[in-house]
């Protein structure tokens, strides 16, 4: 009986609020006065206006895993699936036999209330039940916020807006490379999260809140049976990127924010220790590789290039150690000393060859980068030390050789190359001269 009255009264104080006119989405049609007002909620708490109307519509189900899969093929090297998942299991950030594209389909086809398109500018708003419980709709109707797709189109409206003033698309793809690519999606995704948990939150929310809250979900947002590093590059925008922009606000409130898309982090270093950026930056070098494939020998083909970053250099060393249960640095605090790598792999005939190049930030670190490595180079079966010195060792895996070679704050990683030609394959890449610090401010916003 309490029930049926307590649902009576909240369907009067309903219509006495303009049937319900805070939500977006009401008996599967959109609400145009609730978008208007989510709308004008969220330059109100981001503190950037619309500079254009915002386009909406709604759309099924089929409409979000077409828009997740045009998203995602809009980074280039993933319209090559086949040979990512060969390059990214030689390297070792994902285990042998990984079904790459299904696993990428797996994280970014999770069914939200919406999502925006940087391509045709147009915020689409998926049409499913949502469970709305009593508290929940009171609670609603008291502060006049949608609190259950509020939370989410509020996130995607501020990738509008975004869009409006930064250029969104072109920041995002203009990224020297992945690593720097992911930790500028780190920035808008983190910008996004922070407004939508402010939406909804039930009381004004602190900062420290904030960073409580997003400690609270690291683990939340895993999608069983994704690889792990699938689920860390999924879960990285929205938590280390949540903390990122809460840090960076702290420190300098939406102005700082909006700074920082004029001159983005430069890597995920900067996203997993925000000091870093905070405290003067720290740019990684531009490691650079040669051509190698003359030292191969014919048919061969470079599939893949590009930088792996701290997040994949941890991944690596972690995954390895738990799987084979090998001894060495912890992988976090050796790939802590990263400062920019570059990683090749070439193909013949279902063979994967490695070349890897990484810089370190002191002499320390790249001997705990070189230790770390060593640990896991005898990971192939045959694995037979030809020679070894503290910053080198020399092996062969069957008919292949393995070098792993230290050289002041470098590292070099040849793996599967012909013996014969290896020293100078690895005097080659030695020899290539790095560029300066990279990923110097972005244009400015349009």
């Amino acid at each position: 009986m309490r029930l049926q009255s307590l649902r009576v009264t909240m369907c009067v104080l309903c219509l006495a609020a303009g049937a319900c006119s805070y939500k977006v989405v009401t008996d599967h049609r959109l609400n145009a006065a609730g978008a208007e007002k989510l709308l004008s909620d969220v330059e109100r708490i981001r503190g950037l206006k619309a500079t254009a109307p915002l386009r909406m519509s709604m759309e099924g189900r089929a409409r979000l895993k077409s828009g997740a899969q045009s998203d995602l093929h809009r980074v280039s090297y993933l319209q090559h699936m086949e040979d990512l998942a060969v390059a990214w299991t030689k390297v070792g950030l994902v285990p042998p036999g990984t079904d790459l594209a299904g696993a990428f389909a797996s994280v970014g086809t999770e069914a939200p209330a919406g999502y925006y398109e940087t391509t045709d500018g147009i915020l689409r708003i998926i049409d499913r039940q949502n469970p709305r419980s009593e508290i929940i709709e009171l609670t609603g109707m008291v502060r006049q916020r949608d609190l259950v797709d509020g939370e989410v189109l509020s996130h995607e409206m501020t990738h509008a807006l975004q869009d409006m003033h930064f250029g969104l698309d072109r920041f995002l793809s203009s990224a020297p490379n992945d690593d720097a690519a992911l930790a500028r999606r780190c920035l808008a995704e983190g910008d996004a999260s922070f407004v939508g948990y402010a939406y909804s939150s039930v009381f004004t929310p602190s900062m420290e809140s904030w960073l409580r809250f997003v400690e609270s979900r690291t683990g939340a947002l895993d999608v069983a049976g994704a690889p792990d590093f699938v689920n860390r590059r999924f879960q990285m925008p929205y938590l280390q990127g949540a903390r990122f922009v809460g840090l960076v606000h702290k420190k300098g409130g939406w102005a700082a924010v909006n700074a920082a898309y004029r001159d983005p982090p430069a890597s995920t270093e900067e996203i997993l220790h925000p000091e870093r950026y905070l405290r003067g930056r720290d740019r990684p070098r531009d490691i650079r590789l040669p051509p190698l494939m003359s030292f191969l020998g014919e048919g061969w083909r470079e599939i893949w290039q590009e930088a792996v970053g701290e997040l994949g250099l941890r991944t690596v060393w972690q995954r390895e150690q738990q799987q084979a249960g090998l001894r060495g640095p912890s992988a976090v605090k050796a790939a802590e000393g990263w400062d920019g790598d570059r990683a090749a792999v070439y193909v013949r005939n279902g063979v994967a060859v490695l070349a890897w190049k990484m810089g370190f930030d002191s002499d320390e670190d790249a001997r705990e980068g070189h230790a770390a490595y060593r640990a896991m180079a005898g990971r192939y079966p045959g694995f037979t030390v030809v020679c070894e010195t503290p910053e080198r060792v020399v092996a062969r895996t069957g008919d292949a050789g393995v070098m792993v070679e230290r050289r002041g704050l470098s590292l070099l990683v040849l793996e599967g190359f012909p013996p014969e030609t290896q020293e100078a394959a690895a005097e080659a890449a030695w020899a290539a001269s790095d560029g300066n610090a990279f990923d110097p401010p972005a244009q400015e916003p349009k």
